[in-house]
């Protein structure tokens, strides 16, 4: 029951900015006619290839970016980031720079706008939120068992019924929204990723004698909780990670 994400994106594959600005690679620059690198990088650039695009594209773009540097660092096992994705660096398209000595390849701190500060910040917040949580760093392995009769498994995955995954639910590519739930403690931390471009009614799991619902992550900046969520029902912004930490 463990899972882990990894970035790897230095040699074969976007980084994190141009993962969510361009669709195609732009390895022009290389000298072999565009030719090298991968052609599959599973990239969205929300309607407009580059760089340059609306203030409202950029807001998006960032948000995207949020939601993949939190999928990545709420995941159990070792995060793997590459270097300037903290602050949002680019390779300007080309996926595939090992032979460029210039601008192309370099961590241009001089260069970081607005957007990369703005990153750097919610980045701190998540490697913060990691360590003082500390259910990341357990050195065992998950049971998905109940430890309780009056507390939930140690580690369980919900759909956006409220309802613990199923088999057949793995297998749901329509599925765009889960979420899990981890025994830390004393608490609970529960976990909703919402990759839907609309609004989701989530079901929220009863988590029974949890009372105490407090948010510490939304990167839609947009959820509003309620004292106790446990089997309400309540809507969900659309492409947003948020993070719950449950108690009495």
């Amino acid at each position: 029951m463990y899972s882990s994400i990894n970035f790897v994106t230095s040699h074969d594959g976007f980084c994190l900015r141009d993962l969510v600005s361009f669709e195609k690679k732009h390895n022009e620059a290389n000298n072999e006619n565009n030719m090298d690198g991968n052609n599959n990088n599973w990239s969205s650039n929300l309607g407009v290839e580059g760089l340059i695009a609306s203030d409202d594209i950029k807001a998006k773009r960032l948000r995207r970016a949020k939601n993949l540097m939190a999928t990545l660092l709420f995941s159990f096992g070792t995060p793997m980031i590459s270097a300037g994705d903290e602050f949002l660096t680019t390779h300007f398209g080309n996926n595939n720079p090992y032979n460029q000595d210039n601008i192309i390849s370099y961590l241009v701190w001089d260069a970081i706008e607005k957007e990369g500060y703005e990153f750097i910040r919610f980045f701190k917040k998540l490697v913060g939120l990691r360590h003082h949580l500390g259910v990341f760093s357990y050195k065992h392995f998950f049971k998905g068992v109940p430890v309780s009769k009056s507390l939930p498994k140690d580690l369980a995955w919900y759909t956006p019924k409220g309802k613990e995954f199923q088999q057949q639910d793995w297998s749901n590519q329509k599925l765009k929204t889960l979420s899990y739930a981890v025994l830390n403690g004393d608490h609970i931390l529960f976990v909703i990723f919402n990759a839907d471009v609309e609004p989701v009614l989530w079901t929220f799991p009863n988590f029974k004698e949890m009372k105490t619902w407090k948010l510490i992550l939304d990167t839609s900046e947009k959820f509003q909780i309620a004292e106790n969520n446990s089997g309400q029902s309540l809507e969900i912004p659309a492409e947003c990670v948020l993070a719950f930490q449950i108690g009495r």
